[in-house]
């Protein structure tokens, strides 16, 4: 009799395999666009420059004409023409009013008063350039480094967790530990107050003692990540995938952990503070001198097989043993 041979539907590394495969797919397109994007803002900055260059020559231009007396008309005309190609107003009657002025000037005996703020307006308007180019170089570094860095974060060039190795499977996980911290630093020098790494790939990723506190990392992959002492105050852990990983010393107080996992995760000295557990995996989780003292839904949260010490603090009323976690009374810390 033929063994029975599973269909591609029921065989478990094709499911991961397509599964990745459409993360992989949905991340290419952002980075295709975050591209794209940067390549708009580069024409943009070229078309600008231009047209800031040009219009630097022509109001140089001008101010000879209007001190040498020639053509006045025709320098006026040449700058409007200048200015955003001439579609902001009509040309020939702003170059007609312009020479008017300058006409009224001489006649008044004003002319000496305006060659002498000349040199200020220009001082004032490449000054306004060279701000504005500033902007826009800084712009486009932003999006330029953001591009580089997701991929970075997203592209795994070592897919060891599908029996692959022929590359050491810590490379990448470095490489993505550096992209994701000066993501952050990036992102917090900007002031931006929502701080984005959900369904970042960070498997074995080495973030001891990193600043993470805010940042939204729903859904991400951090099994077997070494987050010892890392500050994760207030961030999102939503389903993010922590087996097996270390956050010794770290502190989670107030973060969303609601469906997060952590089977056999050391969470020795945990602050939890506030954190929200509801639907948490804790199963087989190192819970020694860990605070949990004010969680919230901590009986909503799988606890099963948790081993805790005598230094661990638990909330009013919770009893650890019904609960199904273990005591250690000699922890090995």
């Amino acid at each position: 009799m033929a063994p029975d041979v599973p269909s591609p539907d029921e065989n478990p590394l094709q499911a991961e395999l397509d599964e990745a495969q459409g993360q992989r797919d949905l991340l290419r397109t952002e980075v295709s666009e975050l591209r794209a994007e940067l390549s708009r803002l580069r024409q943009q900055q070229a078309i600008k420059a231009a047209a800031g260059q040009a219009t630097g020559e022509v109001v140089g231009k001008v101010a000879l004409s209007i001190a040498m007396g020639l053509g006045v008309r025709r320098a006026f005309e040449r700058l409007f023409q200048a200015m955003h190609g001439g579609d902001l107003f009509p040309v020939q009657e702003m170059a007609d009013v312009g020479a008017a002025v300058i006409r009224r000037m001489v006649f008044t005996q004003l002319l000496g008063t305006f060659i002498a703020v000349l040199p200020l307006l220009l001082l004032i308007q490449q000054n306004w350039l060279l701000t504005e180019s500033n902007t826009r170089d800084a712009q486009h570094a932003r999006v330029a480094r953001s591009t580089h860095l997701i991929e970075l974060l997203y592209e795994v060039d070592c897919p060891s967790r599908l029996g692959d190795t022929s590359c050491e499977p810590l490379a990448p996980a470095r490489l993505r530990s550096e992209a994701a911290r000066s993501y952050v630093e990036l992102e917090r020098e900007l002031e931006n107050q929502h701080i984005n790494l959900s369904e970042a790939r960070l498997d074995q990723v080495v973030l001891r003692q990193v600043e993470f506190a805010g940042v939204d990392l729903e859904e991400a992959m951090l099994n077997e990540a070494d987050l010892r002492g890392a500050d994760l105050t207030g961030a999102v852990l939503a389903f993010a995938t922590l087996t097996d990983a270390d956050l010794t010393d770290a502190d989670l107080a107030g973060a969303n952990l609601r469906g997060a996992d952590f089977a056999r995760a050391e969470l020795r000295r945990v602050d939890f503070g506030q954190a929200d557990l509801r639907a948490a995996n804790l199963d087989g989780a190192v819970l020694h001198g860990a605070d949990l003292s004010d969680v919230q839904n901590l009986p909503q949260a799988r606890v099963s097989g948790a081993t805790y010490s005598e230094s661990t603090r638990f909330p009013k009323r919770f009893k650890p043993d019904q609960a199904g976690l273990t005591l250690e009374t000699h922890p090995r810390d």
